[in-house]
């Protein structure tokens, strides 16, 4: 059915974002300002990405180029009309622009406001989880039913268990939906609002006022598919109301949790003039053409368009017994390949999730080419937010906390920029065990194995812990004065000077949202391993061989020569869909009421799989290798399903 709004669809690569540019340019050239023109991007790398280079082709440009995420433009349109979002929910505070709270300090609200509810307790203390667990599950379940628009989360996650006689279970999905209701409750009272309530009140109290239609007149949306249902409520709106609206969909895209992809690919069906897109900027024709077999193999109703080639793409078998032989197989051969010339850059491991294992078994025998990608660990797994958080400790006696040598040595090690020897002896010396302070450079038995030099620049920090300790800074201020002061001249590593911003960051933000908490509430949070690290520095991906999960790789949008699947016969690539507290799909309104079964479960991870599956073959040019392994770590005998299919494809 023809529309009257224009989208291009296309393949992973196939020139997507070519596309949306050139639209962009376009609209420029047909005198559009470029302060009228709203770009929608998925990830903030991808913004700032597109705004560097739109600034490069326009270096005279006049107006502000207007491209972000979703989420900006929520945050930024409640803080532009706050004073109407409070007219039509009254209960909000009156505080302009208030906090939003990021993921952590959700976390953090979640635990200091459930955890003495009576009935939480008795629930959650027999589901098997962890609190920090149970906070990170509550918190990701309230963006996903709030980036939807869903309410009555308890009800409908009971509704949806099959099985209405586990009464435990029922019990505490129906738990879930009160522990939402106290979050945002408490948000409120704190003047502050979670991601899911900051979505949720877009759709209520923004789209329908004019005020905020009026800032634009032209939408480019790239990545559509991933939009959850407010969003695609937004582009609903932005077809009816606006001059122009122009989106990109992927196929087989839609890995957001958030994201209702379905609903999304039917609009887009029914109302827009769809051009096809079949260009190959980041794989090759012979591997979009057998991820697409692949993809129909796992779920027989996904058909991409993909053109027909003769051309047979090189695939690669590695087999061990155990788990850790096919590691091994796999760093051997990857060895023998960078022998041969080929680049780091161009090779790429995928695993279902995180494994220390292989990264340290690439690391030992490769070395620093290789890079790990984790999403977001917690700033508290960095040794240097460590010795930052003894710093702190040290400078704050009221705290009461006692420092040991471990953590006394550490942090020596990255102030005074010392070996962990010199940092092992100097700390035995200077701690005083019983009231746990620091001695003089004096009391250190053998100065010159530490050094003069270095005894004397420990004198000097030793006076500044003293001379801080009568002050009462907030933290924020008191580590920016202590990177001024003791870090300037040792954090020469943009990567250790973004941690230094991440940890002042959090600082700053638990302040702003928690102005009644104290400061050991803060420290409690970082050490839990609650607060991730957004900011940290990444290098050069292109000159490293990456180690990741299929996720981060698309969500980066990363591409190889060669690709590696790891470990396909385990069960862990075929995930179920039911986390262990929510179920995703049944926060979204793609979820048809039903209680959602077994057969339901692997019909949606198929689907999942094969979508994921084609993405990651449209990121191929040379060679993709299967690593597979008879048994898993524990010796039994891999049962994973996903390595029968991708073989027989």
């Amino acid at each position: 059915m023809t529309g009257s709004f224009d989208a291009v669809r296309g393949w992973a690569g196939s020139g997507l974002t070519h596309a949306c540019l050139d639209h962009y340019r376009g609209l420029l050239a047909a005198g559009v300002a470029p302060s009228r023109v709203l770009w929608i991007v998925r990830a903030q790398p991808k913004a700032q990405q597109m705004l560097a280079q739109i600034q490069a082709m326009y270096p005279v440009l006049v107006g502000p180029v207007r491209v972000s995420t979703f989420l900006s433009l929520v945050s930024r349109s409640l803080a532009d009309h706050w004073l109407a979002v409070r007219q039509t929910v009254p209960e909000l505070p009156a505080t302009f622009a208030p906090e939003v709270l990021s993921k952590d300090l959700t976390q953090y609200l979640l635990a200091q406001s459930c955890t003495l509810c009576p009935q939480h307790a008795l629930v959650f203390g027999s589901a098997g989880l962890k609190p920090y667990r149970v906070w990170d599950e509550l918190s990701s379940m309230a963006y996903v039913a709030g980036a939807n628009g869903v309410w009555k989360v308890g009800d409908r996650l009971s509704k949806a268990w099959p099985d209405p006689k586990d009464q435990n279970r029922c019990q505490l999905l129906a738990q879930t939906g009160c522990c939402l209701e106290r979050l945002r409750t408490e948000a409120l009272k704190l003047g502050c609002l979670d991601y899911g309530t900051q979505i949720t009140l877009f759709q209520q109290a923004i789209l329908p006022l004019d005020a905020f239609w009026q800032d634009f007149d032209y939408v480019i949306v790239d990545q559509v598919e991933d939009s959850p249902a407010v969003a695609l409520d937004f582009y609903q709106q932005c077809h009816q109301r606006i001059r122009g609206l122009f989106v990109a969909l992927t196929q087989g895209g839609g890995e957001s949790f958030t994201g209702v992809p379905r609903q999304v690919e039917a609009w887009i069906a029914q109302k827009a003039n769809v051009t096809i897109l079949t260009g190959y900027h980041k794989g090759s024709a012979q591997f979009v053409q057998l991820g697409a077999q692949m993809a129909r193999a796992l779920n027989p109703s996904f058909r991409p368009t993909v053109p027909k080639t003769t051309l047979k793409p090189q695939v690669r078998l590695l087999q061990g017994q155990t788990y850790l032989e096919a590691a091994d197989q796999l760093v051997q051969a990857i060895h023998d390949l960078l022998a041969t010339g080929v680049a780091p850059g161009a090779i790429a491991v995928l695993v279902p999730r995180t494994n220390p294992a292989l990264s340290l078994r690439l690391t030992e025998r490769l070395g620093s080419v290789v890079y790990p990608i984790e999403q977001f660990p917690a700033l508290v797994k960095y040794p240097l937010i460590r010795g930052l958080l003894t710093l702190i400790e040290l400078t704050h006696p009221g705290l009461g906390t006692f420092v040991g040598v471990a953590e006394l040595r550490l942090m020596l090690e990255i102030i005074l920029d010392l070996d962990p020897v010199r940092a092992e002896l100097l700390a035995m010396d200077v701690l005083d065990p019983v009231n746990g302070k620091l001695l003089g450079a004096a009391m250190v038995r053998f100065p010159e194995r530490v050094g003069f030099a270095k005894l004397k620049r420990y004198q000097s920090v030793l006076t500044w812990i003293q001379a801080q300790s009568q002050e009462s800074l907030p933290l924020d201020h008191f580590l920016r004065k202590a990177f001024a002061d003791l870090l300037a001249t040792v954090l020469m590593r943009p990567e250790d000077q973004a941690l230094v911003q991440s940890l002042t960051a959090a600082a700053q933000q638990f302040r702003q949202a928690f102005p009644h908490l104290e400061l050991r509430n803060f420290l409690e949070m970082i050490r839990s391993g609650q607060s991730p690290s957004p900011s940290v520095f990444e290098p050069d991906l292109s000159e490293r061989l990456v180690l990741c999960t299929p996720i981060a790789y698309l969500n980066r949008g990363l591409s190889s020569a060669y690709q590696v699947w790891f470990d396909i016969s385990s069960d862990r690539w075929m995930r179920p869909i039911w986390q262990t507290l929510y179920n995703h799909r049944v926060l979204t309104p793609e979820w048809n009421g039903l209680p959602f079964t077994l057969e339901e479960d692997r019909a949606q991870s198929s689907d999942r799989m094969a979508r994921t599956l084609f993405n990651l073959s449209c990121r191929i040019t040379q060679e993709l290798w299967l690593v597979r392994a008879m048994f898993n770590g524990r010796g039994e005998e891999n049962t994973g399903s996903l390595d029968r299919v991708i073989l027989s494809s």
